[in-house]
């Protein structure tokens, strides 16, 4: 369980930063154009108003999996509430996104990323 905390702490922090850094940036042009520079992994023809969704997504991604590791901190299972359901969402939506975009490699291993919660979840709780 002290692995699963950590990453989803570590995880939730890098999400927060990251994507407070793209929505510093103001409009939600320049918020897109932000977050566009970082997902190389996607296409960049899609529109800057993707890039911008995607960043606040990932914000409350990260505010969420904080969220649910502090309560894991102070033994609290989020169960109840959401942890599980997060963690399947966030790796649902990595999926989508590698399917959709159908992309080289760099989706994929992006996807993996989306998907490691939820594994270490059930790999640990089995």
């Amino acid at each position: 369980m002290v692995c699963l905390i950590i990453f989803i702490l570590i995880l939730g922090l890098f999400e927060i930063v990251s994507n407070i850094f793209h929505v510093s940036k103001g409009s939600i042009e320049k918020i897109g154009q932000s977050a566009k520079k970082q997902h190389q992994e996607l296409p960049l023809d899609i529109k800057d108003i993707h890039f911008f969704i995607k960043a606040i997504v990932m914000l409350m991604f990260g505010i969420l999996f904080i969220l649910v590791g502090i309560l894991y901190l102070f033994h609290v299972d989020p169960d109840f509430v959401f942890g599980k359901g997060l963690f399947l969402l966030f790796g649902i939506y990595g999926v989508i996104q590698a399917v959709i975009y159908r992309r080289p490699i760099n989706v994929w291993l992006s996807m993996i990323v989306y998907i490691i919660p939820i594994v270490l979840y059930y790999v640990i709780n089995n």
